[in-house]
């Protein structure tokens, strides 16, 4: 709106001033939101790669985890083995040493027998021998 003499009125340079202040101010505001932004993608992306290198460990761990696994399988497959193989030769000492009693107690009986029979054929060569004695004089 100009006036009769081609100049501009004061409310109109006012509200041009005023409108060049808004739009500095948005240009601010958005220089600052930009600047949020770029900091946020900064962010994002340092948190992407943090990310990508725990998935990179959880791999490592897994992989462990399950090397560890078949090795712990292995272990509890060999001990299993080892143990049922002890256990074999346990129950075939218990019995050897089950026939070594039986046969022991077999010995002592013989020995007993033996002992009397012996007992038996001394007391008769004793009594012989006395029953003899008055015809060897």
């Amino acid at each position: 709106m100009s006036d009769k003499n081609g100049e501009t009125s004061t409310f109109e340079m006012e509200t041009k001033e005023n409108f060049d202040k808004i739009l500095q101010a948005i240009s601010g505001m958005r220089q600052d939101f930009t600047q949020r932004l770029d900091k946020i993608e900064a962010e994002q992306s340092e948190i992407r790669k943090e990310q990508t290198e725990i998935r990179k460990e959880q791999t490592e761990i897994r992989k462990e985890l399950s090397e560890q696994r078949k090795e712990f399988t292995e272990f509890k497959d060999y001990v299993e083995v080892q143990f049922e193989a002890i256990r074999q030769g346990l129950v075939k000492n218990h019995n050897r040493f089950d026939l070594l009693e039986s046969q022991i107690a077999e010995n002592r009986m013989v020995i007993f027998s033996t002992k009397a029979i012996i007992g038996e054929l001394h007391e008769r060569v004793y009594l012989l021998s006395r029953s003899n004695e008055p015809s060897l004089k």
